[in-house]
């Protein structure tokens, strides 16, 4: 491809994150801080909603340490996703919110319609 050519891919992408020179930096995975992420060889890496944090590391056969905080209390929500599953959970009563979105939408710009509904919570009823 040109380089027009991947210009114009990426501008047709809604959610795509760049910096203010041009630079991809994040696409579901982000440079960008967010309250949700993971770790893997030293490394760390953000997502826009915790069911990234869990997906991204298990999709890809790592283990990881994932890392959040329940957005009512506060408390860290702190766990280990490994290939066999989920180990050493901090508060073995934390859940995932999943908000399914409305048909006809997207993570678009904003990511409202599921990303930013998608959270750890310390206890199912903070949720």
């Amino acid at each position: 491809m040109t380089a027009g050519q991947v210009a114009e891919v990426l501008a047709g992408l809604s959610d795509l994150e760049m910096d203010p020179s041009g630079n991809v930096v994040g696409w579901g995975l982000t440079f960008i801080p967010t309250p949700h992420r993971f770790q893997v060889n030293g490394h760390t890496f953000y997502t826009w909603c915790a069911l990234d944090a869990l997906t991204y590391p298990a999709l890809l056969g790592l283990s990881a340490r994932v890392e959040s905080s329940c957005p009512v209390s506060g408390t860290p929500v702190t766990l280990w996703v490994m290939p066999t599953g989920v180990h050493d959970l901090s508060t073995p009563s934390s859940v995932v919110s999943l908000v399914i979105p409305e048909q006809g939408s997207s993570c678009n710009g904003d990511r409202g319609s599921f990303c930013n509904r998608s959270l750890f919570a310390a206890r199912d009823e903070m949720l």
